[in-house]
């Protein structure tokens, strides 16, 4: 490991420490199923998403260090930015194919590492998910990563638009069985097909959504 990699491992788990003095204590957070991350090797893990601190929370759940998409206007809020880089969060452009945020998932899956993906794209507040989109079934399919679907609990309440908003509502992280890609399948279309529905019905199953 560089000195590089030591510095940046170094201030993300001081990240950590610092979000969950600053939101995990606030939110009575907790994760369950944690033991369904590999703690080695590339994986990538999908969560439903709710508030645009879900990564966060998401980062604080996970046990290793995980890299994230995050939507690019995240990076011009100054703190949220700075922590969000700090748990090696990179930005997408939403709608516009980033190709290169999904080249970026794929090194990071390639070296073997952990990625966190949201594969509705972006925030739902009713009850029921977002359709999801291609890229997390893709990367899986295309690195070997299995996915572990997670459902994320609770942020939604702390949002503005939300009449039943709470200023410190409880979250909660639920982590699901791995879904293993077939990496072989002749017909990769079906294939991504396949793994996008396990997810779905995994995060569905976890959080307790509606189909």
């Amino acid at each position: 490991m560089t000195f590089g990699e030591r510095a940046q491992r170094a201030y993300y788990w001081t990240a950590v420490s610092f979000l969950w003095l600053t939101f995990g204590f606030s939110h009575r957070f907790r994760a369950l199923g944690r033991e369904h991350v590999p703690r080695e090797g590339s994986v990538i893990i999908a969560s439903n998403h709710r508030h645009y601190l879900d990564p966060i929370f998401m980062g604080l759940a996970i046990p290793r260090p995980v890299a994230y998409m995050a939507k690019a206007e995240l990076f011009a809020i100054p703190v949220l930015g700075l922590l969000s880089r700090g748990l090696y969060a990179f930005p997408v452009h939403r709608g516009a194919g980033d190709r290169a945020a999904l080249r970026a998932a794929g090194r990071i899956l390639q070296d073997g590492g952990a990625l966190g993906m949201f594969p509705e794209g972006t925030r739902q507040l009713g009850p029921a998910l977002g359709e999801p989109q291609a890229g997390t079934a893709m990367l899986s399919l295309m690195t070997g990563a299995p996915i572990v679907p997670a459902a994320l609990l609770g942020t939604e309440l702390a949002r503005k638009d939300n009449p039943a908003r709470r200023r410190f509502p409880r979250v909660e992280v639920r982590f699901g069985e791995a879904i293993q890609p077939d990496t072989g399948a002749e017909d990769r279309r079906q294939e991504m097909a396949r793994l996008t529905a396990a997810m779905m019905d995994g995060i569905r199953r976890l959080g307790g959504f509606p189909a």
